[in-house]
């Protein structure tokens, strides 16, 4: 039997009809996918599960519907202050999804009377405990730092009740115990009642993540991996769909990666496409710069990062799922759990600092049994990175590059450098795109492929289309070659926006004060360095000359004693003695002559008796 096509009805332990009905009137689906055959039997009986699943394969779905079906059951008459069921996401568009789904799927079952709370960051808490106290949060989503200061909260304490608390699920589990995340985390599963039914739902669940989170109540979990096939696994390596045509290219520079993506734009307009870069910086950079570019100005070309406003993000999100054809360049802040409708390209740009992400990456296509094609750009010192996927069990092929539309690169640069020129703030952006790349490519997870050493700078500042490198300390030591300064002096170049000048003219004279306050404090304290280091200098130049003369001294006095010496044992006369004394120190004169036995007698010399 294809489990592709198996029917809920088909389920080992059924569902409630009336969520059964709910699942295909709110969404349409009369089938399930494998990742929901293997765990909803499980979740109904009381299991604590473990569910290690591909990006896209229904997973959400797979926690949902028994979240109802376990209410249903257990929960007769729902108190609007308890929280029946806990869904922890990483990130806000992730657990904004789900909230989505999940909404949806109550508006259409019978006789709901559960509440569902979504609390993320980028929203008011006040809002938040608004909202709660009204309406209640029967089935509660939200972010970890936002439900730890839910749970802080005073006035919440009649409001949000945990005690009563039946189903915990962990989306994207295993990024939920990152450094980031352990702290909030750990303090939320403290607080949380042992007895419940736990879900950990990710697309890579390794064993000492999972360990460390059955710490925090897990019962004998039961672990469920699902191939692409749908048939169950036992391994934690790297799961592709099976409807992805997965692929590699590699290229000599990254300058050919930005031409490349050029290329690609333009081959496949009518079609919807993810670029992935490394840093919000380059992302911005891209986004302005292609937006400009005659060859592609009619292309919807959109972009997602991490330091975007949460509202803005959101509408951009929102709306590039609902398009059916565009660009949408970003970071790792959409790599994982947002499910964007029928993607067909995914293009990794930049390989991701941490390599866990590659899966969740070429995730966002190929959803839900569709179609779809991923590509990673390699440059030639990186290749080992398609044997270090190889290891992890990812089929990959080479990608045919015969059929790329081919623009000339040099063109290709020249034309991007006079957009460069037109507006002082396109200068800035590559310059600042530049240097969080530089740093970016520095903290590789994997520095053993990824080496520093082996990465061409000149052909890194040209895929910015830098005018001149700027002067930052992690590339003053190396050669630079494959690139030429510009005659052209940034600093001449206006910017187009007469507020933006302004600002950043505040701006630089700013930096300018503070350079010079750290130039005169620095001058101070050298001055100061340099005055303590001389009155240093003068004590050791005292303290030698005291030395010397003390010195001087004791040789003097040896030598007299040893004169004396001789003119008592009569080897000298009283003639040479005087002579002699007024040799070793001539302004030593003596108004007094001495005889030579009171000279013996002062010199302590005294004869010895026989």
């Amino acid at each position: 039997m294809n489990t592709l096509k198996q029917k809920w009805e088909d389920l080992e332990t059924r569902l409630f009809p009336q969520v059964e009905k709910c699942v295909k009137d709110a969404l349409g689906y009369e089938t399930m996918m494998p990742v929901q055959k293997a765990t909803i039997p499980l979740f109904i009986k009381n299991h604590d599960l473990a569910v290690e699943a591909q990006t896209g394969s229904g997973k959400t779905l797979a926690f949902l519907l028994p979240i109802f079906n376990v209410l249903i059951k257990q929960v007769k008459t729902a108190n609007k202050n308890c929280v029946y069921a806990l869904v922890i996401a990483p990130t806000r568009e992730l657990a904004k999804q789900i909230h989505e789904i999940a909404v949806q799927l109550a508006s259409h079952l019978e006789n709901n009377q559960f509440s569902i709370q979504l609390c993320i960051g980028g929203v008011s808490t006040k809002i938040d405990v608004s909202n709660i106290q009204s309406q209640g949060a029967n089935i509660l989503i939200a972010t970890p730092g936002k439900l730890k200061e839910l749970m802080d909260m005073k006035e919440l304490e009649d409001s949000l009740i945990f005690r009563n608390l039946e189903i915990l699920i962990m989306d994207e589990a295993d990024r939920l115990m990152d450094t980031e995340y352990y702290e909030d985390m750990t303090y939320a599963l403290e607080k949380l009642p042992k007895q419940r039914r736990t879900g950990l739902f990710s697309a890579t669940l390794s064993s000492a993540k999972l360990s460390e989170l059955i710490k925090y109540g897990l019962r004998n979990p039961v672990k469920v991996s699902v191939k692409p096939g749908g048939e169950k696994a036992n391994n934690t390596n790297y799961v592709v769909p099976s409807t992805l045509e997965n692929s590699y290219l590699i290229l000599d520079n990254r300058f050919q990666k930005i031409a490349f993506m050029l290329n690609f734009i333009l081959k496949y307009p009518e079609e919807k496409t993810i670029l992935f870069l490394n840093t919000c910086a380059s992302v911005d950079f891209y986004q302005k710069i292609f937006k400009m570019y005659s060859l592609i100005k009619k292309i919807q070309i959109t972009s997602v990062h991490g330091q975007m406003k949460q509202v803005k993000r959101n509408k951009i999100i929102e709306n590039f799922t609902k398009s059916q054809k565009g660009v949408l360049i970003c970071t790792d802040v959409v790599a994982r759990g947002i499910d964007f409708q029928d993607v067909h390209h995914i293009l990794q740009i930049d390989p991701p600092q941490d390599p866990s992400f590659y899966i969740h990456r070429i995730g966002r296509t190929a959803r839900k049994g569709k179609s779809g094609k991923a590509i990673i750009l390699i440059e030639k010192h990186e290749e080992a990175f398609v044997e270090f996927l190889r290891i992890k069990n990812v089929e990959i092929q080479e990608y045919n590059n015969s059929e790329q539309i081919e623009c000339d690169p040099l063109k290709f640069e020249e034309d991007i450098k006079k957009i460069m020129i037109q507006d002082r703030d396109n200068i800035e952006k590559s310059k600042k795109a530049f240097i969080s790349y530089i740093r970016s490519y520095m903290e590789h997870d994997l520095k053993y492929i990824f080496e520093f050493k082996d990465l061409d700078i000149g052909w890194v500042a040209r895929s910015f289309f830098l005018l001149r490198l700027p002067r930052i300390k992690e590339i003053l030591s190396k050669h630079i070659k494959n690139f030429h300064q510009s005659e052209i002096d940034p600093d001449t170049i206006p910017f187009q926006d007469k507020n933006q000048e302004q600002q950043f003219s505040l701006k630089q004279e700013e930096r300018t004060q503070k350079r010079q306050e750290r130039e005169e404090h620095a001058e101070k304290q050298q001055k100061q360095l340099e005055k303590k280091q001389k009155e240093k200098n003068m004590r050791q130049v005292r303290r030698k000359q005291k030395r010397e003369v003390l010195e001087e001294e004791q040789d003097e006095f040896s030598l007299e004693l040893n004169l004396a010496k001789k003119l008592k044992q009569g080897k000298i006369t009283l003639q040479e003695y005087k002579k002699r004394m007024k040799e070793i120190d001539p302004e030593d004169l003596h108004d007094v002559e001495f005889t030579k036995k009171q000279i013996v007698s002062i010199s302590g010399h005294k004869k010895k008796k026989k």
